[in-house]
């Protein structure tokens, strides 16, 4: 790979040194292959752990280092610097020199925009945490708030079943004992002898049996009203087999 026709520069080491050893996207062989990903893999480490871009001094040096670890080689000279090499004058140094410094300070500039972008991210997230801290505080005062007053509404009714439960026996101790209505036994009439030849044939004993009747059912009928006063069922007078016997005389 030749210089850059427009600025006159030449390429980066890893870039030479994979466009001499690859064609078609294939490389000429494993070991160069294998010095290409190692080379790559220790620059990469070393601008992540200075934070800024290295110079192309710098990664021939470090290309160097991996082929001779790789091939096993002593020469003091890397890939490229053999016999008729050209070596960079003090302008081309000074030139990268300047390159350098003018992309670490790019570098830089971007890492510190970079940690402002996060510095405010970081902010951001603080304040979200403080607002929800705060909001959890909030919440956990209210719910030890609805349990306070849960609890005192539980007691405050348990208090008035037991008063109310209370008040009913204290009722029920002082109440008068109900009045028992007496209980009054109707005498049965006696029955009469249904032989015809016992009955009286003369008018006085008939009359006089009428008249025993009639005074039997006045009595009772006293007893009934008197019955009925004190609110108890009335008792119907039962009509004596004697007087429907003089009846049908």
């Amino acid at each position: 790979m030749s210089r850059n026709l427009e600025t006159g520069e030449e390429p980066d080491g890893l870039t030479f040194w994979s466009s001499t050893r690859t064609k078609e996207g294939r490389w000429s062989s494993d070991a160069a292959k294998e010095i290409y990903e190692s080379a790559f893999s220790k620059m990469t480490e070393r601008i992540e752990l200075e934070a800024s871009v290295i110079s192309k001094e710098q990664e021939r040096r470090i290309l160097h280092e991996t082929y001779k670890k790789t091939t096993g080689c002593k020469s003091k000279k890397g890939p490229g610097h053999g016999y008729l090499a050209k070596y960079p004058t003090r302008s081309q140094l000074m030139n990268e020199q300047i390159e350098e410094q003018t992309r670490a300070s790019a570098l830089a500039a971007a890492a510190q925009q970079k940690n402002s972008e996060m510095q405010a991210e970081v902010d951001s997230l603080k304040e979200q945490l403080t607002v929800q801290a705060a909001e959890t505080v909030k919440d956990k005062e209210q719910i030890e708030q609805l349990q306070h007053q849960l609890e005192s509404t539980t007691s405050k009714i348990r208090e008035e079943l037991r008063q109310e439960l209370f008040s009913l026996i204290k009722q029920q101790n002082q109440a008068p004992p109900l009045n028992v209505a007496p209980t009054t036994t109707v005498p049965r009439p006696v029955e009469a002898a249904t032989n015809p030849s016992e009955l009286p044939t003369n008018a006085t004993g008939i009359e006089n049996m009428v008249s025993g009747n009639e005074g039997a059912d006045l009595a009772q009928a006293g007893k009934e009203s008197t019955l009925s006063t004190l609110d108890e069922p009335a008792v119907v007078p039962i009509p004596s087999k004697e007087q429907n016997m003089c009846k049908r005389i």
